[in-house]
């Protein structure tokens, strides 16, 4: 009928997947620490930057982009005047 010592035998857990988990989070310490560090430095980097020193207004940019398109219209309607001539 049923054996009696296969069922009286306690079930002894594997050692192979613990090893591995804990390899496992360790190794994504290690890249959490490194990444960390990583970002630090770079924010370290970016407190080093000098200030501005001017500010450009929003009037000044509107200046510079109208001059500019104004005279590349021009240019190109000078151009085009001149190929149907």
């Amino acid at each position: 009928m049923i054996d009696e010592t296969k069922q009286n035998t306690p079930t002894v857990p594997s050692q192979e997947g613990s090893i591995g988990a804990l390899i496992g989070s360790i190794i994504i310490i290690i890249i959490l620490i490194l990444g960390g560090w990583y970002i630090w430095q770079e924010a370290k980097k970016i407190k080093n930057i000098p200030p501005i020193e001017k500010e450009i207004t929003i009037t000044e940019i509107e200046s510079i982009l109208s001059s500019d398109i104004d005279i590349g219209l021009e240019s190109d309607l000078n151009s085009l005047d001149q190929e149907f001539e």
